[in-house]
């Protein structure tokens, strides 16, 4: 009697999928009516997470498949970023004006809102657009039928069995996204290294999203972890935004100087416009220093409490708790790189190779607490034949359902 057949793999994988499809294409009608604007934010955040959820899974589809996902998913993300990114700063702008007791600061700052609002207005029919190009294109048809073609739908919501391919292929993703991150912490010791804090972020998401996926198979155990990862995440997006507005307002006083010039004989922005942009320059500078302070806090916090030491037993140890570290299984490492600085900054690991590893960080040295994986051609890192998926995932993928 020949064995059953593990499809743990494809179970996750056709559930994980499946929900970021549905809830990424079930934000269209709310986005083209545009009257709230977490549609295009739960829509933005489905489309990172089918892209990651891809990249984790890409060995179950032909190559080339996955790439033309990808590529559409991007694409729609990409327009789904821009608009977002311009419904917070209208919340923001809105939000500042309500409580500004410098009237002077009015003008200047309802100017900076006007503008947000009339470039939102301009991109909305571009973003419907993109939607409708996505809902109606031979990508997500395609990639719709080869997950459903993985796993019977009706058993999709059942628990997935940790077996031990799954924990492995867990492992390697987990470890590999938590070193891009580790890497960067020397970046905490300098608060205007804002090219690095850009780079941590991304690794933070990435962390996230594939934490996010395999999360089910640690029944809870990781979920400190997983929670510290967000809000490191979340810190890092709200100092990127700080960042962002003061280059932005420093372009728009630029083109002031440059459009009034030739006019009046001088530069700079009009004087009942200087003060609002001024305001809000100093109260984005000064709400990143109170983030970032938080952040490296944070950080510290973590590292002392041993979060990470657990991250790292818990996927190592593929969701089975020890009684007590053991020599030479990574934690002393990560332990004594933590203790040589403030900040956590002890020489930086490198991110293992891949397609889509974070930016290595600035002076970083090839040890790592990770360690490397053999390459699956995913541009993932290494897999041993145990971690490949089922040929007939392949299969299934090929012909679609039933």
């Amino acid at each position: 009697m020949m064995p059953p057949t593990d499809t743990s793999l494809e179970h996750l994988a056709s559930r994980y999928l499946r929900r970021q499809i549905k809830q990424l294409t079930g934000q269209a009608e709310g986005i083209r009516r545009a009257e709230d604007i977490e549609f295009v934010h739960r829509a933005r955040v489905a489309s990172r997470r089918l892209r990651v959820g891809l990249r984790v899974f890409a060995d179950g589809f032909p190559a080339a498949q996955v790439k033309s996902w990808r590529k559409a998913v991007r694409r729609v993300g990409r327009g789904l970023g821009e608009a977002r990114d311009l419904d917070v700063q209208i919340a923001l702008l809105c939000d500042v004006l309500s409580r500004l007791e410098d009237r002077t600061c009015v003008s200047g700052i309802a100017w900076v809102l006007v503008r947000c609002q009339r470039e939102r207005d301009e991109l909305q029919p571009r973003v419907v657009k993109a939607m409708r190009r996505l809902l109606a294109s031979r990508a997500l048809h395609d990639m719709v039928l080869a997950v459903l073609g993985m796993f019977p739908e009706s058993g999709g919501d059942e628990p997935v069995s940790p077996s031990p391919a799954l924990l492995e292929r867990a492992e390697k993703h987990v470890l590999r996204r938590f070193n891009d991150l580790y890497a960067f912490r020397t970046c905490l010791a300098d608060p205007q290294d804002y090219e690095q804090h850009h780079a941590m972020r991304i690794a933070a998401k990435r962390l996230r999203y594939t934490m996010e996926i395999f999360k089910p198979l640690y029944e809870g155990k990781a979920e400190g972890a997983f929670e510290a990862v967000k809000q490191i995440q979340t810190l890092l997006g709200e100092i990127h935004d700080c960042d962002l507005w003061v280059e932005q307002l420093q372009r728009i006083a630029e083109k002031q100087t440059r459009r009034l010039r030739p006019l009046y004989g001088h530069g700079g922005p009009p004087a009942r416009l200087k003060a609002g942009l001024d305001y809000l320059q100093e109260d984005r500078r000064q709400r990143r220093r109170e983030l970032f302070a938080g952040l490296v806090e944070y950080w510290e916090t973590l590292s002392r409490e041993g979060v990470w030491d657990g991250l790292l037993q818990i996927v190592r140890l593929r969701g089975v708790p020890a009684a007590a570290p053991q020599e030479g299984d990574g934690r002393e490492v990560v332990r004594a790189a933590d203790a040589a600085t403030p900040a956590g900054g002890a020489e930086a690991a490198l991110p293992a190779g891949g397609a889509e590893a974070a930016p290595a960080p600035r002076g970083a040295e090839t040890a790592s607490p990770i360690p490397p994986a053999d390459d699956g051609g995913d541009g993932s890192g290494p897999r041993s034949p145990e971690h490949r998926l089922p040929a007939h995932w392949h299969a299934a993928a090929r012909r679609g359902p039933g």
